[in-house]
């Protein structure tokens, strides 16, 4: 063989490669976007042009362009026969969909927190204390307080004490070992009940209405205001926080003798009708995920 048959042979090889790697690289392509495609799609059938929007943004999220190329990789795998690699890869792609989908995480987090019935108190039979679990509320980078995710919590308290269902309120929480800045070790408004009742005494609520107890975790708020039988004893004490995590904090109070009427705050299942954008993988469906097992965790360890 000569030496130029030789560089044409080369040359023939590398053509048929670059063809082939091209052919590869546009099945991978058509296979990760297939169903992303049925989903947009399904989404404009069943709902209209603004829901087959939102799902198609959803799309374009981090986790939903991983979700999806790793299904795209399972079923490009099956293509090339390789089909334990291709089966596995699409069975993990179905399970990171299920357990992001905010359809399964609504259904789970609304089993916890249907478990205790929220008894909203009125002025015609008000509570004479409600305590306010910790968790509510952060800081600004200039240390003012502020409301976070699960700040229902305090809202629902203000919104009470001014409609004349609630005539005092416990807040409670101290900031965890550990989780304080350097800088900010010793400062009294890294403590949860601290910025809690700064934002009541901002909202108008009486500072003379507003009792601090201590607790770094629930177990702990619970045996705070078991000593202070002046609260609770002979009164009508209700315990606000979040729905999801009524169950444990009643299982608590009850575990110290406590007799506490459950308001619930700061829902997070979802009760709206159903559209596909419920089965769009989600970072926030994920995080509603994360608590609920958190609570489970907690209560099998009796936290």
């Amino acid at each position: 063989m000569t030496r130029s048959s030789s560089i044409m042979n080369q040359q023939d090889d590398s053509s048929r490669y670059r063809v082939s790697f091209s052919r590869q690289l546009f099945r991978l392509a058509f296979f990760s976007l297939l169903t992303p495609v049925i989903a947009v799609s399904a989404g404009f059938y069943m709902d209209g042009r603004s829901v087959a929007e939102k799902v198609a943004t959803s799309l374009f999220m981090p986790l939903s362009i991983a979700l999806f190329l790793l299904i795209g990789f399972g079923l490009f795998s099956i293509r090339n026969a390789r089909w334990s690699l291709g089966l596995g890869l699409i069975l993990l792609g179905c399970f990171v969909w299920v357990s992001t989908s905010p359809l399964i995480a609504s259904r789970i987090i609304d089993e916890i927190e249907s478990q205790v019935e929220s008894q909203l108190p009125t002025s015609d039979n008000p509570l004479d204390y409600a305590v306010v679990l910790g968790g509510g509320t952060g800081l600004t980078p200039d240390l003012r307080p502020q409301l976070n995710g699960a700040g229902d919590r305090i809202s629902l308290a203000i919104r009470l004490y001014h409609a004349g269902a609630v005539r005092n309120i416990i807040v409670t929480g101290t900031a965890l070992p550990g989780t304080v800045l350097a800088e900010s070790e010793g400062d009294p408004r890294m403590n949860p009940m601290l910025q809690a009742k700064e934002l009541l005494v901002e909202s108008n609520v009486n500072e003379s209405a507003i009792v601090m107890i201590t607790g770094i975790n629930t177990s702990e708020e619970m045996k705070s205001l078991k000593a202070k039988p002046e609260f609770w004893e002979g009164k009508r004490c209700g315990l606000i926080t979040s729905a999801f995590h009524m169950p444990r904090a009643i299982r608590l109070a009850k575990a110290q003798g406590l007799d506490l009427v459950p308001v619930a705050a700061d829902y997070r299942a979802n009760r709206s009708k159903f559209t596909m954008i419920e089965l769009m993988p989600s970072s926030q469906a994920t995080s509603s995920l994360e608590v609920t097992i958190k609570e489970y965790l907690a209560s099998l360890i009796g936290r």
